[in-house]
C-alpha cells in the first residue's frame, strides 16, 4: 500500500489500515503523535531507541478495537518488561506486526473523528476520549467543512466543557483543539470520497500542546456509494403554476363522500377557489353541481393543476395522460406505492420514469394534498371542517406527514395564525424538500417555514439551500433514534445516532430545532412574528410572582440575562408601586389593571433589554392594551404568556394577535422560542 500527497487519495482496498498507515496519514496533515517503532520480530526489538516507559500494540489492519481484544499493553518501563510483554502478545496475535511508542504524559482525553452519514456524508465529531467514550456519549457533531469558529462552537457545546474552561485549575489548550479540528476536517474533505470512518482516540490534550496517541481509519468501499434521487431542478419551475392555478382538474373524482376525490372536490368549492375545476370521471354525470368530464381530454384547455386520486394501478396511465395533455402541475394523493411494499415500489419505479418524460412539478404521491390561503385553494382531503382556520398569513409548512399537518393546522386556527402555504409531500419523486425550501426563499408572502421530515432526498442540496434561505426555518426531525442504524466499526460510528447528526448539522446551519410537533408550532409562531432578537437581556414582566420565578430559572438555563432595572427606573415605579413589592427583574406588577402594566412601559429604560415577556397569569381586561402600550416604547420583540384568564383570556388573546404579537398558554411555552434563538447565537 503506498498513501498519495497530502491532497490525494488512498490506494489501497484493505478493509482498514494498519495504525502506523494511519499515523503516516494524519501527520502529512500536522497532526502530533508519540514516536513509534513498528517490530515484526522478536529481534526487531533491539532497534527500539525510544526512552521508557513504552506501550505496545498490536498493528493489524484487521483489528480495529485493539484494548477490547487485550492488544495493548502500556506502562512497560524497561527493555526486558518489553521483551515479556511482546513474547506475551506474540502468542496472542502470532503472524501481526506490533507497534512500540512512547508514553504520554496524563492529560485531558478527548476524541475527534469522521464517520459518514447516509444523509449529509463526511461528518466530524468532538467528545471525551479513552474507556468512557461511548458510557458517557457527550459528543458533538458538524458536516464538512468547518472552519476555526465552528471548532470553538463544538467545544462550547459539549456537555462536559468544563473540563476545556479550567475545571478545578486543569488547564487545557483549547487552540490546539481548534486547530486539530480544522486540520481533520482538511483531511476528510481532501479525501471525502475514500474515507468512510476514521477515530482519533484518545487525543491527550496538556496545558500547551496535545498528541494523538491512536488513530484507526475504515476506507470506504466502492458499493456503499449511494446513488442520489433526481428531483427538483426543471420541476421547481412549474411550482408557481401548480400553487396559483387558474384551473383545477379532480381527477379519480366520486359521488360517495368518504372517497379522496369526493373530499377533496368539496374543500375546492367550500375554500372558494375562484378558477375553473373539473370533475373527471369515466362515469360521467353530476358531482357537487358540476358536471363530470369522462376524460381528461373533453377538457378544453389543459389545467393548471390536476389533483390525482384513483387507485395506484391506475396513476401512471393518467399521469402519462396528464404530460401529453400539457399539464404542468400534479398533486397525487394516491398511496399504496412503496410504502407498501415490493409490489408498491414496483409501481412507483414506473411512476417515477413516466414522470421524468414531461416538463412537470408534481407533489406526491401518498400524500393529503395542498393548501395556498393566498389563492384560495385547498386542494387537499379530509381537513374540510378546518377549512375555516386556514387564512393568509406568514407561516409555510412542509411535512412529511399530513397528521403533523393537521395538529399544526389546529393550532394555527385556534391562534389566528395564517399560513403562506401549506404542503404535504409524500413521497417525494418529483419535488423534495429543498425545492418548496427554494421557493419560499421567494415567496413573499414567507416570513417563516416549518418543516417536518423524516428524511432528506439530497443532503448535500438540502444543506446548500439551508445555506441560502433568507428566512427563519424551523425543523421538527422524526425518526432521530440510532435504532435500525447499521453496526459500527469505529467509537465514532456507534456513538452517531440519527439525532446528534442532526442537532449538529442544524445548530451549524442556523436552524431552530424543534422537539415536539407542538414546540414545531410554537417555534414557527415565535419566528413569523420577530426572527431572531439582537442580545440576551431579557425584560420580564408579571401579573404574579410564581410564573416570573419560572420564567428566570429557563432563562438562566438558556443562558439569557436579567438584567436589574436602573437606578433612576426603580426611584420612578416606586411612586406608584406598593412598598412592599420588590423592584427587580423579573418585575411583579401584583396587578390586574392595564394603567399599571402601562406606566412601568414608559417608564423603564426599554433599550437597556433586548427582548421582553409580559406574562399574564390571571384574566387581565385589557391585557391588549398592554401589549400595544410596551410597542409604543420599543421595537424589540414582544412575547406574552398568557394562561388562567378563561373567557377575558381568549378574547385578549386574538386581540394580541391582530397586533403581531405572538402568545403562548404557558410561561414553558413562551420561554421556548427565547431558548431557541438564544442557543442558536451561543
Amino acid at each position: 500500500m503506498r498513501w498519495l500527497t497530502r491532497s490525494g487519495l488512498l490506494e489501497a482496498a484493505e478493509a482498514s489500515y494498519a495504525p502506523d498507515q494511519v499515523r503516516d496519514l494524519i501527520r502529512q496533515y500536522g497532526l502530533p503523535t508519540p514516536d513509534y517503532v513498528v517490530v515484526e520480530h522478536e529481534q526487531d526489538l533491539s532497534k527500539v531507541k525510544l526512552r521508557f516507559p513504552v506501550a505496545l500494540k498490536v498493528c493489524s489492519p484487521a483489528i480495529l478495537h485493539k484494548t477490547e481484544v487485550g492488544g495493548v499493553r502500556l506502562d512497560i518501563k524497561n527493555r526486558a518488561m518489553l521483551r515479556r510483554e511482546y513474547e506475551r502478545l506474540k502468542r496472542v496475535f502470532p503472524g501481526e506486526k506490533f507497534a512500540v511508542e512512547r508514553m504520554e504524559k496524563k492529560g485531558l482525553e478527548i476524541i475527534v473523528g469522521l464517520t459518514r452519514d447516509a444523509t449529509f456524508g463526511l461528518c466530524i465529531m468532538l467528545g471525551l476520549g479513552g474507556i468512557l467514550t461511548e458510557a458517557l456519549n457527550d459528543v458533538i457533531f458538524r458536516v464538512l467543512p468547518i472552519n476555526h469558529a465552528d471548532a470553538e462552537e463544538m467545544m462550547k457545546e459539549l456537555k462536559a466543557r468544563c473540563l476545556l474552561e479550567g475545571f478545578r485549575g486543569m488547564k487545557v489548550d483549547r487552540e490546539a483543539i481548534a486547530d486539530l479540528l480544522v486540520k481533520v476536517s482538511r483531511l476528510g474533505c481532501d479525501l471525502q470520497e475514500r474515507i468512510e470512518q476514521l477515530d482519533l482516540n484518545p487525543v491527550i490534550v496538556w496545558e500547551s500542546g496535545l498528541s494523538v496517541v491512536d488513530a484507526k481509519l475504515v476506507p470506504r468501499g466502492h458499493e456503499v456509494a449511494t446513488q442520489r434521487k433526481a428531483c427538483g431542478t426543471e420541476a421547481t419551475c412549474y411550482l408557481p403554476t401548480l400553487l396559483f392555478p387558474a384551473s383545477v382538474a379532480v381527477i379519480g373524482v366520486s359521488k360517495e363522500p368518504q372517497k379522496f376525490g369526493y373530499q377533496v372536490l368539496q374543500n375546492l368549492l367550500q375554500a372558494g377557489f375562484p378558477g375553473n375545476i373539473y370533475p373527471v370521471n369515466p362515469k360521467g354525470g353530476d358531482i357537487l353541481g358540476l358536471s363530470v368530464r369522462k376524460a381528461l381530454s373533453e377538457i378544453e384547455e389543459p389545467p393548471d393543476l390536476a389533483v390525482i386520486t384513483v387507485p395506484a394501478a391506475a396513476v401512471a396511465a393518467v399521469v402519462q395522460d396528464c404530460g401529453e395533455a400539457g399539464v404542468k402541475g400534479l398533486i397525487i394523493i394516491t398511496g399504496g406505492f412503496r410504502e407498501v411494499g415490493p409490489k408498491g415500489k414496483e409501481l412507483e419505479n414506473k411512476l417515477r420514469e413516466v414522470i421524468a418524460r414531461y416538463p412537470m412539478a408534481v407533489i406526491g404521491p401518498n400524500c393529503q394534498g395542498a393548501v395556498n390561503p393566498y389563492a384560495n385553494l385547498v386542494a387537499s382531503l379530509a381537513i374540510e371542517t378546518l377549512i375555516p382556520g386556514f387564512h393568509p398569513g406568514g407561516v409555510a409548512l412542509v411535512t412529511q406527514s399530513g397528521s403533523v399537518g393537521s395538529d399544526f393546522l389546529q393550532s394555527a386556527g385556534k391562534d389566528g395564525v395564517g399560513f403562506a402555504l401549506w404542503v404535504t409531500v409524500g413521497n417525494k419523486l418529483n419535488l423534495d424538500e429543498s425545492d418548496y425550501l427554494a421557493y419560499l426563499n421567494e415567496d413573499s408572502h414567507t416570513t417563516a417555514v416549518a418543516c417536518y421530515l423524516e428524511d432528506v432526498t439530497d443532503g448535500e442540496k438540502f444543506l446548500k439551500t439551508v445555506r441560502e434561505l433568507r428566512k427563519p426555518l424551523v425543523v421538527l426531525k422524526g425518526g432521530r433514534t440510532s435504532a435500525g442504524q447499521k453496526a459500527a466499526m469505529s467509537h465514532t460510528a456507534a456513538l452517531a445516532g440519527n439525532a446528534k447528526i442532526w442537532e449538529g448539522v442544524l445548530k451549524q446551519h442556523g436552524v431552530f430545532q424543534a422537539e415536539t410537533t407542538e414546540d414545531l408550532y410554537d417555534l414557527a409562531k415565535g419566528c413569523v412574528y420577530f426572527p431572531r432578537f439582537a442580545g440576551r437581556r431579557l425584560l420580564i414582566v408579571e401579573s404574579s410572582g410564581g410564573l416570573g420565578t419560572l420564567a428566570s430559572d429557563l432563562a438562566d438555563d438558556a443562558g439569557l440575562e436579567l438584567p436589574d432595572l436602573d437606578a433612576f427606573s426603580k426611584e420612578e415605579l416606586r411612586a406608584f408601586f406598593p412598598s412592599h413589592l420588590a423592584l427587580r427583574n423579573p418585575l411583579d406588577t401584583a396587578s390586574l389593571e392595564p394603567e399599571i402594566y402601562l406606566r412601568v412601559a414608559s417608564t423603564l429604560a426599554m433599550d437597556s433589554f433586548d427582548a421582553v415577556l409580559l406574562i399574564f397569569g390571571d384574566p387581565v381586561r385589557g391585557a391588549a392594551e398592554v401589549v400595544e402600550g410596551f410597542r409604543k416604547h420599543t421595537r424589540n420583540p414582544i412575547v406574552v404568556a398568557f394562561s388562567g384568564g378563561g373567557q377575558i383570556e381568549a378574547t385578549e388573546r386574538k386581540k394580541i394577535f391582530d397586533l403581531g404579537v405572538p402568545v403562548y398558554p404557558s410561561v414553558a411555552r413562551a420561554m421556548k422560542y427565547f431558548q431557541r434563538c438564544a442557543k442558536l447565537r451561543s
